[in-house]
């Protein structure tokens, strides 16, 4: 017997068109919010990838002065 799903995935297709929404969108989160994304999608597709756990990856912050 088949589990009906309570919650459907929801999909949206945007055209390249929208990359003003997108930057806008992106600027106004903060850096902190902006790695936590980052982190989020990449755990997200090492999952879907059949990693158990993603593989640990080094931490580096870089400043660069003119």
């Amino acid at each position: 017997m088949e589990k009906k799903r309570d919650i459907e995935p929801v999909v949206t297709i945007l055209d390249h068109e929208n990359e003003r929404d997108d930057i806008k969108y992106w600027s106004g989160k903060t850096p902190e919010e902006r790695i936590d994304a980052v982190l989020y999608l990449r755990e997200q597709y090492m999952i879907a990838q059949g990693y158990a756990s993603p593989p640990r990856i080094e931490s580096v912050v870089k400043i660069i002065t003119p």
